[in-house]
C-alpha cells in the first residue's frame, strides 16, 4: 500500500520540536530551505578543522576550498577547548550507558517521567529579553533582593548560632514563582556565596582557617548551590504550569462545540 499522507503515521519517535514542525503537518512535501543550512561561524570552524585533517593525512577532504576562504588551520586553545567538551561529553555518555545497563527499571521509568516532566518544551512560554523581565517585573526583583539582603544582614549580626536557611529560600521562592528561574538561580548562587563567605569571615576570626577548612567550605558552596537551585527549578516548573492551565482556561471553545 503506498502512503500519500502522514495523518495516520506515529510521531512518537519525533520530538516535538521547532525542527520538526514541517514533519509533524502531515503532509508528504519536500523541505525548501531558504539560506545556509549551516551557520556561517560553524562553516568557517569546519573549514579549520578540515585544513588540519589534510595537512596531518596528506588527503584532501571534499572539494577544493575557494580561494577567497582563508587558510588558517584550528588553534591550540580551540583544539584544547574542543578536547575537553569532547571528554566531559564522552565521559557523561559513558556514565548513562552505565546506569542504564545496572539500574533497576522502575528507576529509569521514574527517571524518564520525572525528565520529561521537568523540562517538558510543551510548556515553556515564550522567551523575553532581560531588559523587558526587568521592566514587567521591577518590584518583584528589587523587593526580593532587598529582603536577601536584610536576611545576609541578620544572619553576619546573629552569628553561626542562629541559623536562616529557610528565610533565605523566600528570595529565591518569590522570583521562580513569579518572574522565572534565571533569576531565581541568580538569587540562589548569590545566596551561596554569602553564606560561604559569612561563614569564612567566622572562621578566620577564630584563627582556626586551613586548607582543610578551605575545602570544605569549597565544598560546602557547592552543595548550597545545589540546594538552593533544585528548589528554583522545581517551583518554576509550577509556575510554567500554572501559566499554562490559566491560558487553556481563558482560551474561548471552538464554534462547533458552543452550538452543540
Amino acid at each position: 500500500m503506498r502512503m500519500l499522507n502522514l495523518q495516520s503515521a506515529d510521531f512518537s519517535a519525533v520530538y516535538n520540536t521547532p525542527n520538526h514542525e514541517f514533519l509533524r503537518r502531515g503532509i508528504i512535501q519536500r523541505q525548501n530551505n531558504s539560506g545556509d543550512l549551516v551557520a556561517p561561524a560553524a562553516q568557517a570552524k569546519l573549514r579549520r578543522f578540515a585544513r588540519r585533517w589534510e595537512r596531518l593525512s596528506g588527503k584532501r577532504l571534499g572539494p577544493a576550498a575557494k580561494e577567497t576562504d582563508s587558510q588558517a588551520e584550528v588553534s591550540l586553545v580551540e583544539q584544547a577547548y574542543h578536547r575537553l567538551i569532547g571528554s566531559f561529553l564522552f565521559a557523561v555518555e559513558n556514565a548513562k550507558r552505565l546506569v542504564f545497563e545496572f539500574l533497576p527499571m522502575p528507576w529509569l521509568r521514574t527517571y524518564r517521567l520525572f525528565k520529561n516532566w521537568m523540562f517538558s518544551r510543551d510548556l515553556q512560554p515564550d522567551r523575553v529579553s532581560v531588559k523587558e523581565q526587568f521592566q514587567h517585573h521591577s518590584i518583584t526583583i528589587f523587593a526580593s533582593f532587598l529582603l536577601w539582603a536584610a536576611i545576609v544582614w541578620l544572619d553576619h549580626l546573629t552569628g553561626p548560632e542562629f541559623t536562616f536557611g529557610p528565610l533565605y529560600l523566600i528570595p529565591c521562592a518569590t522570583l521562580a514563582l513569579v518572574v522565572n528561574r534565571g533569576w531565581a538561580s541568580v538569587a540562589a548562587a548569590s545566596t551561596a556565596i554569602a553564606i560561604t563567605v559569612l561563614r569564612f569571615g567566622e572562621i578566620r576570626a577564630l584563627g582556626q582557617l586551613n586548607l582543610t577548612m578551605e575545602i570544605a567550605l569549597a565544598w560546602n558552596l557547592c552543595m548550597r548551590f545545589v540546594f538552593f537551585e533544585v528548589f528554583v527549578l522545581l517551583l518554576d516548573r509550577i509556575r510554567v504550569e500554572l501559566i499554562a492551565r490559566n491560558n487553556a482556561a481563558t482560551i474561548p471553545p471552538p464554534a462547533n462545540l458552543e452550538k452543540a
